[in-house]
């Protein structure tokens, strides 16, 4: 069925986890095999969207399909949250995920960070089961840095630039996905 859609030109992209892979098609060429589970890849209009817009993104490890990076962008608060989920955790009574949410303001067509913060989330593990399908699950806090009252350049004339991503990278497992969220954007390197 995916086959003749494909070769009839309905579907142009597909991605399938890796297991599903050879049950679907011989050929490698024909499908590309995406770590983007649903939502968008980031790029600048999706903070200008329009007012109380909420865009909700998840990105997964084609290793590990229970290792992801939530994105939410809520443009009426004018924040982004990215949430580290991983399936493997020496825990045992408390799951525990990582958190770093910004604030930005748009000034001169240019977006800035004005609050960035990283935090652990802690879940039971009934929570945490639930979590890794619903974004608006929540767990305990424990924040770890926190800065406030700044104008850190985040996309500038169009591009993106690295501190968000360097912040990320820092604190995060799983840096392909957060590569991966990105890869539509002009990065400055």
């Amino acid at each position: 069925m995916i086959r003749e859609a494909m070769k009839n030109g309905e579907i142009k992209t597909v991605a399938i986890r890796p297991e599903e892979f050879l049950s679907i098609t011989k050929s490698p060429k024909q499908v590309c095999c995406e770590e983007r589970d649903w939502g968008k890849e980031f790029y600048i209009d999706l903070l200008k969207e329009g007012k109380e817009r909420l865009f909700v993104s998840k990105f997964y490890d084609n290793e590990c399909y229970g290792d992801s990076l939530w994105i939410k962008i809520n443009t009426k608060e004018t924040e982004i949250t990215f949430e580290e989920i991983l399936e493997e955790q020496e825990f045992t009574e408390l799951k525990v995920a990582q958190v770093v949410h910004i604030k930005y303001f748009l000034e001169n067509n240019n977006y800035y960070i004005n609050h960035i913060d990283h935090e652990y989330i802690s879940y039971t593990p009934e929570e945490y089961e639930e979590r890794k399908n619903n974004h608006a699950i929540k767990g305990k806090k424990i924040k770890t840095i926190k800065i406030d009252n700044s104008k850190i350049p985040f996309v500038k004339e169009n591009i993106v630039q690295p501190f968000l991503i360097k912040f990320l990278a820092n604190f995060f497992t799983k840096n392909k996905l957060i590569m991966e969220y990105f890869k539509k954007s002009t990065i400055e390197k």
